[in-house]
């Protein structure tokens, strides 16, 4: 599960305010906190396949529209890590550090399209980026965030006497549709998540029983191979503690089973 809490970063916001003017926009979380200028924290898992974001909340406090953009500062970044952040109805990875499009946001308005994501891809540790906001008319008037980014070795340790199954996906290649046997701990709060090869979400489905089959339609996408993971209250599931079944129902052919986690999504 991920979290975050702010504090206060002196060094780096006396950096930040030596060379900024934040006097028209400010920063809002989700919860409603003024967190401009401050740096939040967020822990999240370090597998390879997870992803932890920040969403925040831009206002124009000024008395005029303004046309605001966004860019990233990579502070300090684990080897091997990404990063994806979302602005104005758009998302871009790296190299881009900078939104190519302005937002434009109305006296008091406030723009809630932000999302800074970070890809541990299997790396511990820390990582910091900063979020920038500015003016375009004036691009030394600004505002930002410092996200601090902690990917750590999440297990699922209250299971660890406990058999979590999980099959493989049947069948496989699909076209239609693929399902999965599953058997999680009783009163625990499952879902699944499937990925394309660059890590974006495609679908994620909540698991209301703790036993049963799941069925992913997946007729509305296009072919290619995915990954997936199943989360247990919150956890990723794909540890040393989780048994896959053998899957009875695996098709003959199935070339590619030895990629961890995937399954492959023929073209229509």
């Amino acid at each position: 599960m991920k979290k975050y809490i702010s504090f206060f970063t002196i060094g780096i916001f006396f950096f930040l305010a030596s060379v900024s003017n934040a006097q028209s926009l400010q920063v809002f979380d989700r919860s409603g906190n003024n967190v401009s200028g401050n740096t939040l924290m967020v822990w999240g898992d370090s597998g390879y396949y997870s992803q932890m974001s920040i969403k925040l909340d831009v206002e124009n406090i000024t008395s005029s529209t303004l046309g605001v953009k966004s860019k990233l500062i990579l502070s300090s970044m684990q080897p091997g890590s990404s990063y994806q952040f979302c602005f104005n109805g758009n998302c871009y990875i790296p190299p881009t550090l900078v939104c190519p499009t302005t937002a434009s946001i109305a006296s008091g308005g406030t723009d809630t399209t932000f999302v800074g994501d970070y890809k541990p891809k299997g790396n511990l540790g820390v990582s910091l980026i900063t979020y920038v906001f500015y003016r375009t008319d004036i691009p030394k008037d600004t505002t930002f965030v410092i996200v601090q980014f902690n990917a750590t070795a999440v297990g699922l340790e209250q299971y660890s006497n406990v058999d979590i199954e999980i099959s493989n996906p049947y069948p496989n290649p699909a076209s239609s549709q693929t399902s999965f046997d599953y058997n999680f701990p009783e009163n625990s709060s499952a879902s699944f998540t499937l990925s394309d090869i660059a890590g974006n979400i495609i679908k994620q489905i909540p698991i209301k029983n703790t036993k049963g089959i799941l069925e992913v339609p997946i007729s509305d996408i296009s072919g290619g191979i995915y990954f997936y993971s199943f989360y247990i209250d919150g956890k990723n599931a794909d540890d040393e503690k989780t048994y896959h079944t053998e899957n009875k129902k695996k098709p003959r052919g199935a070339f590619f089973y030895f990629i961890p986690n995937s399954f492959l999504i023929l073209p229509t």
